[in-house]
């Protein structure tokens, strides 16, 4: 449901570029990631060397419970999270159609369980990226990230992971 929202916004998104007047290096632009919940944040460039990138995630997913008896009411279950994201960029290499870059971050989220009380969770990453140009107001971001993750509530899990994000959009306005 979420996915279908954010598909009209960003293709609403990258039209609108179109009719700004051309710059040479766009500084402020507008990204939307998918990395296991949904991403819309705003990518600044603050100088040639440091990237700045403030994000609000946000998810909804439902499960079915196994076992649950049909009669005894729902067999499912739904989890809703919603989030804050920061990361500091620092390109390593590239000219600007093609940059590679290294960066640190942070997030925090509470996530809502329809089955029980939610928890807080927050976490740290390193990241390495890579950013293609498209056109003159369009580029694409994919990156590899290694997060540590502490959730709250009852469990009190922590955890070390490493993945890589599915494809993101960066639409430039200036």
């Amino acid at each position: 449901m979420i996915r279908m929202l954010v598909v009209p916004c960003m293709v609403g998104l990258l039209i609108i570029p179109f009719r700004l007047t051309a710059q040479d290096r766009p500084t402020f632009g507008v990204n939307l990631g998918v990395l296991g919940t949904q991403q819309i944040g705003i990518t600044y460039h603050l100088a040639p060397a440091v990237t700045l990138r403030p994000a609000i995630t946000f998810g909804w997913w439902k499960n079915t419970l196994e076992g649950a008896p049909i009669s005894s009411g729902p067999t499912y279950a739904t989890w809703t999270d919603l989030g804050l994201a920061l990361d500091l960029l620092f390109p390593t290499a590239g000219n600007e159609d093609l940059t590679t870059y290294l960066g640190v971050g942070g997030n925090a989220a509470h996530g809502w369980y329809s089955a029980g009380d939610g928890e807080t969770r927050w976490g740290l990453n390193g990241i390495f990226g890579v950013r293609v140009s498209f056109l003159e107001r369009l580029a694409a971001y994919g990156e590899l990230f290694v997060r540590y993750v502490k959730d709250g509530g009852d469990y009190d899990r922590q955890r070390i992971t490493v993945g890589t994000t599915a494809l993101g959009v960066i639409v430039y306005f200036d």
